[in-house]
């Protein structure tokens, strides 16, 4: 955790683990429904690759973190994903 001037942590330092290890179990749960259907990597390839704002590479780089996917994959994923967005607003604009 924390440490600064000589405090050992903040107070709420506990809190954050339990909300993150709430969440982390939460999205683990449902993911799980997901990824049973379609797969890890496909998942996450699909989540960047919808030219939607604010839906991109960091939401891509987040949901390879929550499911643990291994850094060297999941960037070629996101990278990917990406590109494949870009091609598609091109290809929109385009018309």
């Amino acid at each position: 955790c924390w440490r600064g001037f000589g405090r050992s942590s903040p107070p709420s330092c506990s809190c954050f683990k339990a909300f993150f290890d709430w969440l982390f179990l939460k999205v683990g749960k449902k993911a799980n429904l997901l990824l049973g259907k379609v797969g890890c990597d496909l998942t996450i390839l699909i989540l960047t690759a919808i030219p939607i704002p604010l839906i991109g590479g960091w939401t891509g780089a987040i949901a390879a973190m929550l499911l643990n996917v291994p850094k060297k994959r999941g960037a070629i994923l996101v990278v990917l994903g990406a590109m494949i967005s870009g091609l598609i607003v091109a290809f929109v604009s385009s018309i």
